[in-house]
């Protein structure tokens, strides 16, 4: 089911990266690829991280240069400590809605005057944060979804931009306060990014800054600051109430991951392939050190575990593990290649890269708990499967994962997996 209202189409193993969906496709590869500095940094951090090649210390320092080092008992072990590999099942013989029954629901693909709808991302078990857009691509509110009650309520309109065109909405985030947003349009030529924020009661947004140059890769919003970085490599932070933009000093080569964790941007190979190899929380100075993922290829690290692929007995084979390599586990059948989803560091999206067990289910793609070791197809809605299925287009890796309810272009209903609803384990 090819359609342009999921964000986002997951094709079969084989190193096949995701496409994004709609005219805005080539936009947003661009907006998101690496260039060089467009502008002059100014009102750099109070707070910065500092990170020492040749085996050094990460540290948190005010701007008087005070600062506690990191110790040893905060960065992993220096050699692996390996397990044998837990096999899991060859293929997700059940839907996420049988896995997770109170986890995945159906709900309107659209709102009552027709605008579609594109999650975003989980507030909690019961909320989702979605997006209303009057054409494709142009998002124009942001609503919360009242999963139990079936209503849907208005946080906040888009504001007019005339004056930069073309203007694109992009991801969003959200803490127990705030809904912030970022958008980016061209004013005289010169790319321009533009922080909203609202509460999460709703009102009128307003803008937190106002940026130009090189591209945002990613925001956050935590404890009354918005946080981002760029395309390029930067990490940096500003009060929610607007005031001093603040740069973690060294942190060029570094990209925010998922708030407080940053990571070096990996270093690509002849074959364009590349790895982390250390991970930095802003919050607490902890460094973590990423080792034995040799042999694995398109690995993604999160705070906790790593995810890659390789090929076992002639067959593409997921692989989960630690960051210091212990606790591997092999999903045969499922793909590694091509996947950059690792959600609040337990699930992983893989592909299915092969026809089910049976013969009667074949989803498009599957989630997979490293924790509780439950594999959930989704993308499909009845026995043939699907070909596609969305990711809620939150600026971090979304809780929201969505794909149309019937065969037709535009569905009139969406299945979600809310994978915050999914029980946390005892």
């Amino acid at each position: 089911m090819n359609t342009e209202d999921l964000a986002r189409t997951l094709r079969a193993a084989a190193g096949v990266a995701p496409e994004p969906l709609g005219d805005l496709a080539a936009a947003v590869a661009a907006r998101r690829t690496a260039r060089t500095r467009a502008r002059t940094r100014t009102a750099l951090a109070v707070a910065a991280v500092v990170i020492v090649a040749g085996g050094g210390t990460a540290a948190i320092r005010n701007a008087g240069g005070n600062g506690a080092a990191l110790g040893p008992a905060a960065v992993t072990p220096t050699a692996p400590l390996l397990t044998p590999a837990v096999v899991a099942p060859a293929l997700p013989a059940r839907p996420a809605k049988d896995v997770w029954p109170g986890a995945v629901f159906k709900m309107p693909a659209g709102a009552g005057d027709g605008w579609r709808y594109r999650p975003i991302t989980a507030l909690d078990p019961r909320h989702l944060l979605v997006f209303a857009e009057r054409s494709p691509d142009r998002f124009e509110r942001i609503e919360v979804y009242d999963i139990a009650l079936g209503t849907s309520t208005v946080l906040a309109t888009m504001p007019e931009r005339p004056d930069l065109v073309p203007y694109y909405v992009q991801g969003a985030d959200a803490d127990a306060e705030h809904v912030i947003w970022y958008a980016v349009g061209t004013r005289d030529g010169e790319r321009v990014t533009e922080f909203w924020v609202v509460g999460r009661e709703g009102g009128t947004p307003r803008l937190i800054t106002t940026l130009s140059g090189e591209a945002v890769e990613q925001a956050a919003v935590a404890g009354g600051r918005l946080v981002w970085s760029l395309a390029g490599g930067g990490v940096f932070s500003m009060p929610l109430a607007g005031g001093v933009m603040e740069e973690f000093t060294e942190s060029s080569g570094y990209r925010l991951l998922t708030w407080p964790w940053v990571t070096q941007k990996p270093l690509m190979d002849e074959r364009g392939r590349g790895r982390q190899t250390v991970l930095v929380n802003l919050e607490t100075q902890a460094r973590k050190i990423v080792r034995a993922t040799e042999g694995l290829q398109n690995v993604r690290c999160g705070p906790s575990f790593c995810f890659g692929g390789t090929v076992k007995d002639r067959k593409p084979t997921a692989v989960v593990q630690r960051l210091d390599g212990s606790g591997r586990q092999e999903l045969p059948g499922l793909s590694g290649v091509g996947i950059d989803s690792l959600i609040a560091d337990r699930f992983v999206v893989v592909f299915v890269a092969g026809a089910s067990g049976d013969g009667s289910y074949r989803p498009a793609a599957a989630v997979y708990d490293r924790v509780t070791g439950a594999v959930g197809g989704i993308g499909a809605s009845n026995g043939n499967g699907g070909g596609t299925f969305g990711q809620g287009i939150s600026s971090s890796s979304s809780l929201v994962l969505y794909w149309g309810a019937d065969a037709s272009e535009k569905p009139d209903e969406y299945w979600v997996l809310n994978l915050a609803a999914v029980p946390p384990v005892e």
